[in-house]
């Protein structure tokens, strides 16, 4: 009876053995969990953790409308073509050649321009003869630089006209004679005057001016603004050019031109 005991009490120990292998372990609460092995990529330029596995896909930068990187820089030959374009009104010459209508092309010193007069029905002052110059052609205000102009001037329906006697041209007085005309430079016309035409040597109208008319007063001040006398007379004669008055007084034209590239 006893041997019987002792068999069941083996084959008990034997079963609570099993069972108990077969248990999943329980884990200690108190026990820290283990860091993950450094794998010696150490950290980042910034200070940050270099990342174990997988790397990180580069972000992609979002896009702004007027992002400009990665375009490239304009040719010559784009600069051509955008030259040759008439955008929006704007006129861009085409090489060589005068805006469209009835400019005539002159070889200056330094430049090649077209030039065209224009009039309106009603009396400018000069802020008002720049802006017509503007509005056509993109031109500017510009000074007569040759006998060659001055005939083609006068052979035009507004510079022949003896209705329109003078015309707006490049050139005002400069800021330290209009303070103090008074002082011997300010009583020269060739140093009296700022002449803002950068393709005339302007030796042609300073040897044209009007002999006897320098500073004069109209309008309670100095005359600040040039004129050319627009009605035919001999091309000899000197009296072509004259300080007059910028207001709106009794204008009705200006020699408007642009530079040909």
């Amino acid at each position: 009876m006893s041997g019987k005991l002792l068999i069941f009490f083996v084959l008990g120990c034997s079963f609570l053995f099993v069972v108990d292998s077969r248990r999943p372990p329980i884990q200690d609460d108190n026990v820290e969990e283990e860091c993950e092995e450094d794998d010696g990529g150490g950290y980042d330029s910034d200070g940050r953790p270099n990342r174990v596995g997988a790397t990180r896909p580069p972000a992609t930068r979002q896009r702004a409308e007027d992002d400009w990187d990665g375009v490239e820089e304009p040719t010559d030959d784009d600069y051509l073509r955008y030259e040759n374009t008439n955008q929006e009104g704007i006129c861009l010459l085409e090489r060589g050649k005068c805006p469209q209508g009835d400019w005539r092309m002159f070889k200056r010193h330094n430049e090649t321009v077209c030039l065209k007069i224009y009039g309106t029905p009603y009396n400018i002052d000069h802020s008002t003869a720049a802006k017509i110059c503007r509005e056509q052609a993109n031109a500017r205000v510009m000074t007569v630089d040759s006998d060659e102009e001055r005939r083609w001037i006068y052979s035009t329906p507004l510079g022949g006209n003896g209705t329109y006697q003078m015309m707006f041209i490049a050139g005002n007085r400069n800021r330290e004679c209009k303070t103090n005309p008074l002082i011997p430079k300010c009583a020269d016309k060739n140093t009296a005057f700022t002449q803002y035409d950068g393709t005339s040597d302007h030796k042609y109208i300073y040897s044209r001016w009007a002999p006897t008319i320098l500073n004069r007063f109209l309008f309670g001040g100095y005359d600040d603004c040039l004129v050319f006398l627009t009605f035919p007379h001999a091309i000899s004669l000197d009296h072509a050019v004259q300080d007059f008055t910028c207001n709106k007084y009794i204008l009705n034209t200006v020699l408007c031109g642009v530079t040909v590239m």
